[in-house]
């Protein structure tokens, strides 16, 4: 994940928090999704988050679907319940969301 700070040309600052998918080579769609929002609010939404995701110290999308790491063990009821708890804590902040993909071989197509 990477974290930028912005600073306009106004007295804002942003941070953003950036993440991608599909940048192996078997992988038909790139996508890079990001969230937006003033540095006070993601220090609140960082609390909410921190508490919503215990016991899991570090949050991985893939071993949460995948049951590894620290999901490992776990049953499909007990992780959907996690993630429904867990994704509650985005809409309470504000934040804003934003996502682009890419379909490869369309893209390889216009070329």
């Amino acid at each position: 994940m990477i974290a930028i700070t912005l600073l306009p040309f106004v007295d804002a600052v942003i941070k953003v928090y950036m993440d991608e998918t599909g940048i192996h080579d078997d992988d038909a769609v790139v996508a890079v999704a990001a969230y937006v929002s003033r540095p006070e609010h993601w220090l609140t939404w960082t609390k909410e988050w921190d508490n919503a995701k215990r016991p899991i110290k570090v949050f991985h999308a893939t071993d949460c679907a995948n049951f590894r790491g620290e999901f490992e063990g776990w049953d499909g009821e007990k992780r959907d319940r996690f993630v429904a708890n867990l994704l509650s804590t985005l809409p309470a902040h504000e934040l804003a969301g934003i996502v682009i993909g890419i379909c490869l071989d369309d893209l390889n197509d216009a070329l």
